[in-house]
């Protein structure tokens, strides 16, 4: 098991307050996680992902490029 967070707000502490109470749990928290972003609304309404967008080299893509780099090691060797 380990923590993803999603749907951080930029310019907040929100995110940090987060991270810091997921620590105190002692389960892995991943490093990378998503923004609120108008991407992620868009591609739902559109039937695809971020990945899919005509922009996939926006910010919403590379956050899930990230977590899907970050959760593969955390598969493949345990660790993140």
């Amino acid at each position: 098991a380990a923590f993803i967070v999603t749907r951080r707000i930029k310019g907040t502490n929100i995110g940090k307050e987060v991270y810091e109470q997921l620590e105190k749990l002692e389960l892995p928290v991943f490093q990378w996680g998503t923004h609120q972003r108008v991407d992620y609304a868009t591609s739902v309404e559109r039937g695809l992902t971020v990945m899919d967008l005509e922009y996939e080299r926006s910010e919403a893509a590379k956050e899930i490029s990230l977590i899907t780099a970050e959760i593969e090691e955390f598969i493949n060797y345990g660790t993140n």
